[in-house]
């Protein structure tokens, strides 16, 4: 399978500063190596007052991940903070739909082995009647 990522990072009113987007753009690429579906990531620094302030957004097949980052006295910082948000909200989604997955069908599987049961059960009844009878 091929992965195809795209990673945008914009500064607002904030000088581009290489180091912070190539941090980035590294952070990004190990969460799309950790998480295998097709992701975009965008990431906003933007000032606010003596700091900054970060939003992060993942897009991908069935994702759709958004998360914002208060206030940070480095830009590096409010990066690294949003990219660890993203993360967990990654996470949280994947696991999600990974157990739900499993549960649902281990719930399915319960199901059949009961129904299954219940109709040798009835099974055997209606030999042991039509013995006795």
């Amino acid at each position: 399978m091929t992965l195809s990522r795209n990673t945008v990072v914009n500064f607002k009113d904030v000088p581009n500063s290489p180091a912070v987007r190539s941090f980035i753009e590294e952070r990004c690429e190990q969460l799309a190596e950790e998480f295998p579906e097709e992701l975009c990531f965008e990431v906003t620094i933007i000032p606010e007052g003596d700091g900054f302030t970060a939003h992060g957004h993942v897009t991908g097949r069935d994702i759709d991940v958004a998360a914002n980052h208060d206030w940070e006295n480095e830009a590096g910082k409010a990066a690294d903070q949003i990219i660890e948000k993203l993360h967990s909200q990654l996470r949280k989604q994947h696991d999600k739909r990974l157990f739900n997955h499993r549960r649902a069908a281990r719930n399915g599987q319960n199901k059949r082995n009961i129904n299954a049961v219940m109709e040798e059960l009835q099974d055997d009844h209606a030999t042991e009647e039509a013995a006795e009878g």
